[in-house]
C-alpha cells in the first residue's frame, strides 16, 4: 500500500512549536515589564538620599544661625542696656527658635519620604497590574491557537483518512487485477455460457464483498474531495451554504456527515 503522509503529526507538531513560541514571547513580555517597573522604583529610590541631603542642609544652616545669635547677643543686651533674667529669656529663645526650625525640617523631611514611599507603592502596583494583562493577552492567544489547533487537527484526520482509504481501495484494485491476470493465463474462468453465448461471472461470495469495499472505499474518497472542493468554495458564503450543500446531499454528491463536518469548519450551526 502507497504510504500516507502523516498530516495528523504535521498538524501537532506546527502547534507544539506555536505554543512554545507564544510562551517564549510572554516569558519576554513580563522580563521587559519586570526591568520596566524596577527602574522606576530605582528612579524614585534616588530620591531618598536627596530629601535627607537637603534636612542636613537646613539643619546646619539653622545652627550656625543659632551660634552666631549666641555669639552676638551679649553685645546687642549690652548696647540696649540689658542684662541678667533677659540675656538667660533670649538665650532659652534662641534654643526654641533653633529647635522648632529643625522640627519643621524634620516634618518637610517626613513628608517628602511619605510621598515617596507612596509613589513606589503605586508604581510596583501598576507593573502588577501590566503583569497580570500581559499574562491575560497571552491566555486568550493560547485559547484562540487551542480552538484553530483542534479545527486544523480535524480536518488533518479527515484528510489522512480518505488517503488511507484511497491507498487501500489502490492497493485492493492491483491485487484484483493480479489475481484476475493470473487466473486467466491458467485458463481457470469460472465463467458459464449462457443461451447467447455470452459468458456470466459466478466469481466467489470473497471476491464480490471484496469488489463492493474497493467500491465503497472510492466512493467515500469521492465523497471527500467533493467535500473539500464545496468547503472551500462556501469560505465566507455564510447562509448560501446552506442551500448549497442541501444540493450536494441530494444530488449524492455528498452525506449527510460531510454536510455537518463542512458547517461546523465554516462556523455555521448545523
Amino acid at each position: 500500500m502507497a504510504e500516507v503522509y502523516d498530516y495528523v503529526g504535521a498538524v501537532q507538531a506546527i502547534y507544539e512549536e506555536q505554543r512554545r513560541q507564544l510562551q517564549q514571547a510572554q516569558q519576554r513580555a513580563e522580563q521587559l515589564q519586570r526591568q520596566k517597573t524596577a527602574l522606576a522604583v530605582q528612579e524614585l529610590e534616588s530620591r531618598r538620599p536627596g530629601y535627607q541631603r537637603e534636612y542636613d542642609a537646613g539643619a546646619r544652616q539653622a545652627y550656625v544661625a543659632k551660634r552666631v545669635a549666641q555669639r552676638d547677643l551679649p553685645q546687642q543686651l549690652s548696647a540696649l542696656g540689658l542684662s541678667g533674667g533677659m540675656a538667660e529669656t533670649n538665650a532659652a529663645r534662641l534654643e526654641m527658635n533653633y529647635g522648632n526650625t529643625l522640627g519643621e525640617l524634620r516634618g518637610v523631611l517626613n513628608q517628602a519620604l511619605a510621598a515617596l514611599e507612596r509613589q513606589i507603592a503605586a508604581t510596583t502596583g501598576e507593573g502588577e497590574l501590566a503583569l497580570g494583562q500581559i499574562g491575560g493577552e497571552f491566555e486568550q492567544k493560547l485559547g484562540e491557537l487551542y480552538v484553530d489547533y483542534q479545527q486544523r487537527l480535524e480536518s488533518a484526520r479527515q484528510k489522512q483518512r480518505a488517503e488511507e482509504l484511497a491507498a487501500q481501495a489502490a492497493a485492493a484494485k492491483a491485487a484484483s487485477a493480479k489475481s484476475s491476470g493470473g487466473s486467466k493465463k491458467k485458463g481457470s474462468s469460472s465463467g458459464k455460457a449462457t443461451a447467447s453465448g455470452k459468458t456470466a461471472t459466478t466469481g466467489s461470495g470473497g471476491e464480490t464483498m471484496q469488489n463492493q469495499y474497493n467500491q465503497n472505499t472510492v466512493d467515500q474518497y469521492q465523497m471527500y474531495l467533493n467535500a473539500m472542493k464545496l468547503q472551500k468554495q462556501l469560505q465566507g458564503q455564510g447562509a448560501k451554504a446552506y442551500g448549497v450543500l442541501g444540493s450536494a446531499v441530494k444530488s449524492g454528491a455528498i452525506n449527510d456527515k460531510w454536510r455537518g463536518i463542512i458547517l461546523g469548519n465554516l462556523g455555521l450551526a448545523n
